[in-house]
């Protein structure tokens, strides 16, 4: 239960890092920093849902809900693609102001 409880806090820990730089990059204006910063959040994102979908600690586990616990999986697997968008946009905005 311990293990559990550690992983845990890294993961919590990993999200507030990635949102704080997600809130900095925001804040900047247009600039080559901040489309960097969006590409890395979008790519940690992407990895964080898949981690999710794949692992089976879920907020919905399968088992007590069934078919529906796969709801929070699926979930995850959109706002991971939603993720992936955002970093290749910002990839290609990258490029285009080099």
């Amino acid at each position: 239960m311990a293990s559990f409880f550690d992983m845990l806090k890294v993961l919590v820990m990993c999200m507030t890092l990635l949102g704080i730089a997600w809130v900095v990059a925001l804040s900047l204006p247009k600039s080559r920093l901040r489309n960097v910063l969006t590409e890395i959040c979008g790519w940690a994102f992407l990895v964080f849902c898949a981690v999710y979908a794949v692992s089976p600690i879920d907020l919905m586990p399968e088992v007590a809900f069934g078919p529906f616990g796969l709801i929070d999986d699926a979930g995850a697997l959109f706002f991971g693609y939603q993720g992936f968008q955002s970093a290749m946009a910002a990839r290609r905005e990258r490029e285009y102001l080099d």
